[in-house]
């Protein structure tokens, strides 16, 4: 996250919290939070103070943010040593943040006027991208443990 934050172009749509300990044993960061003020980007969303525009800003900053912290990832060996292993962050995301797009996706789309409805088609898409992240996340946990079991 620190390597991120010097990264970022000042005035980003995409931030990241200053980093204040980081224990890669105990897999502990402590971080400033976002700040007094602030919401998160679901509750941003639903109270419907996005236009399409913005929406279409945030979403562009936010996935080219991702791909470029994947490719980042990738090549670096130091930030895969930093998550390999790390069973129960995979279990969080895999869970707790894809696990619920769908259900965030469908309420989001509820408060703008008029709703915006999410074609069948993309809903489908939308799941198969969850599902297999979900299965990807969750893969080195079954690794982990099929090893512990034969041992």
């Amino acid at each position: 996250m620190r390597v991120v934050r010097k990264w970022l172009p000042l005035g980003s749509v995409v931030t990241v919290p200053e980093v204040h300990l980081f224990d890669r044993a105990q897999h502990v960061i402590v971080m400033d939070d976002a700040g007094e003020g602030s919401m998160s980007l679901e509750k941003f969303m639903q109270q419907g103070r996005a236009t399409r525009d913005t929406a279409k800003e945030i979403g562009s900053a936010v996935g080219g943010f991702l791909a470029w912290l994947h490719r980042w990832g990738r090549e670096n060996e130091d930030a895969q040593q930093a998550v390999r292993g790390n069973v129960w962050g995979k279990r969080l995301s895999a869970k707790g943040h894809y696990g619920d797009l769908k259900r965030i996706l469908v309420d989001t789309c509820k408060h703008y006027d008029p709703p915006v409805d999410v074609e069948e088609k993309e809903m489908e898409k939308l799941e198969s991208i969850v599902r297999e992240t979900i299965e990807t996340l969750l893969a080195e946990e079954h690794q982990v443990n099929s090893a512990f079991e034969t041992h």
